[in-house]
């Protein structure tokens, strides 16, 4: 007579109540940080499904955390991020290698549109190069 160990069974496919569970899960994580559009609901959704309901909700914790502590700070330190770019943040620092390709797919900045400048605040922007140039200049003569 065989047996088969556990470690070879496949693991069972989601019943029905349980994927309206974890989509409905997904939904408020959604909606708590403020997200409507179809990408980052998309990308909340591979979290839970990479690192589960309870790391989910941790993470969620910690960014009320920081938000009652006053925010987290972009890159260049110009504003703070939203409540769900907190959690990305997060996301992508704690569990970034286990994420999978899709979530990475989703985040590609290139597709974001620029913002076309004036023709006023591009000869603004040249004269401040101009003034900057010259400050430097300036500036060396003094030392």
């Amino acid at each position: 007579m065989t047996t088969t160990s556990r470690t070879n069974r496949k693991p069972k496919a989601a019943s029905q109540p349980e994927v309206d569970e974890l989509q409905q899960f997904v939904t408020t994580i959604a909606t708590w940080l403020n997200e409507t559009a179809d990408g980052p609901r998309t990308q909340i959704a591979l979290v839970v499904a990479t690192i589960g309901t309870a790391k989910t909700m941790e993470l969620l914790k910690d960014v009320l955390a920081i938000e009652d502590r006053g925010g987290m700070k972009t890159v260049y330190q110009k504003r703070c991020r939203t409540v769900g770019g907190v959690f990305f943040h997060l996301v992508k620092c704690r569990y970034g290698q286990k994420l999978p390709d899709a979530f990475w797919a989703l985040t590609n900045h290139k597709n974001k549109p620029v913002k076309k400048q004036k023709a006023g605040d591009q000869k603004k922007t040249a004269s401040n190069k101009k003034k900057s140039s010259s400050h430097q200049k300036q500036t060396q003569k003094a030392s």
